[in-house]
């Protein structure tokens, strides 16, 4: 591991590059790489199971082994936030249904999966509604009320109160399925929960596994095509490509 003032050097690999950019803290490279991994074809789950998820857990090993390892990662985090929002603004569906609502649990302040979850969706053509980190349960049953998701996720990277989240999960799974609405589960934290055999969810492992789950969720909603065209693979849509 570098230490924090010694050049980074980086190779040919987009999360050995976007590492080194994000520790540099050079913001415009590193949403200049994200987004060109996106427009050369890469999918919004590719490239947040990958170079963004390698650079952002080497840089969550700094807490430990640098001084600087704090600032460093909270300033990596923003800039991988700037980089999702302009994807987001690229792949917006232009419809509001499906709907997908989700958020992390209360206690747990990530920002970064849960945007990341709510922009990969959105670019296989869901309407998705994030409400973010540290959102009560209560507040999330109010937002499936208002807006009748088919889908709700929940990302959870860290635990404040474990009782209250293995609460809120056992709550919510259940109203949700009185609905017929999905629940899945995924973050680093997700698998501590004992409740997970006992609810009406879904875990993912990664955004991969979640545009599996959603996919399948959406076709067994939704007629099958005569002609036997639906294939079960996510559909991202991109924006126009540069080859």
């Amino acid at each position: 591991m570098p230490a924090c003032g010694d050049p980074v050097l980086s190779t040919d690999s987009p999360a050995e590059r976007l590492f080194a950019h994000l520790v540099e803290g050079k913001a415009r490279e590193a949403r200049g790489l994200i987004l060109s991994l996106y427009l050369s074809g890469g999918s919004l789950a590719e490239i947040a199971d990958g170079p963004i998820r390698s650079a952002m857990n080497r840089l969550g090993e700094l807490w430990s082994h640098e001084p600087d390892g704090v600032f460093l990662e909270h300033r990596a985090t923003d800039i991988c936030i700037q980089a999702v929002e302009q994807l987001r603004l690229l792949v917006e569906p232009p419809t509001e249904d499906p709907v997908a609502l989700g958020g992390a649990p209360p206690g747990d302040p990530y920002l970064l999966p849960s945007m990341l979850v709510a922009t990969t969706l959105a670019a296989d053509g869901w309407h998705a509604v994030n409400l973010g980190p540290d959102t009560p349960f209560s507040a999330m049953l109010a937002a499936v009320e208002r807006h009748a998701p088919r889908l709700v996720w929940l990302s959870i990277s860290s635990i404040r109160n474990q009782k209250e989240v293995e609460e809120g999960v056992a709550e919510l799974s259940a109203r949700l399925s009185e609905r017929g609405t999905a629940l899945i589960l995924g973050g680093r934290a997700a698998g501590s929960l004992s409740i997970m055999k006992h609810t009406y969810s879904q875990r993912g492992e990664s955004l991969a596994d979640l545009l599996t789950l959603a996919n399948e969720l959406r076709l067994a909603s939704c007629p099958q095509p005569e002609d036997g065209a639906a294939s079960g693979k996510p559909r991202e849509r991109h924006a126009t490509r540069q080859r």
